[in-house]
């Protein structure tokens, strides 16, 4: 499956945090952000993609590896993986590739990047 990166860059991410922003607390009160919400996040990802060659490989060929987007519990106490009931929705968050959405939403806001779904607890 394929999303483009404009769509993304407004998925709650886990990267996104500061000292007075919570990731829990930001679940429970289903406030979380994206890289679009923090530009200091998005250019800090972006920065370190061009110094890596990320960027340039994504310009010549489009995100080769899927980003990893992830379900996760707003009361990560409800995880069964942490012994508990299931209660209320799960949030999908962009858990791993923002280097790769910052890059190629710099370059196409509308290139289509690859995704896998993840619903295991292990990534709470």
């Amino acid at each position: 499956m394929f999303i483009p990166a404009h769509e993304l860059l407004r998925m709650p991410s886990r990267d996104v945090f500061s000292e007075d922003y919570n990731y829990y607390d930001a679940l429970k009160h289903g406030t979380p952000l994206s890289l679009r919400d923090d530009d200091e996040v998005h250019y800090q990802k972006l920065e370190e993609a061009e110094r890596s060659g990320l960027h340039s490989s994504i310009r010549k060929h489009g995100v080769q590896a899927p980003v990893h987007l992830a379900y996760v519990y707003p009361n990560m106490w409800d995880s069964p993986f942490m012994g508990g009931i299931p209660t209320g929705k799960k949030i999908l968050f962009l858990q791993d590739g923002n280097h790769r959405v910052s890059a190629a939403h710099d370059i196409d806001e509308n290139m289509e990047i690859p995704v896998e779904y993840f619903e295991d607890d292990t990534y709470l």
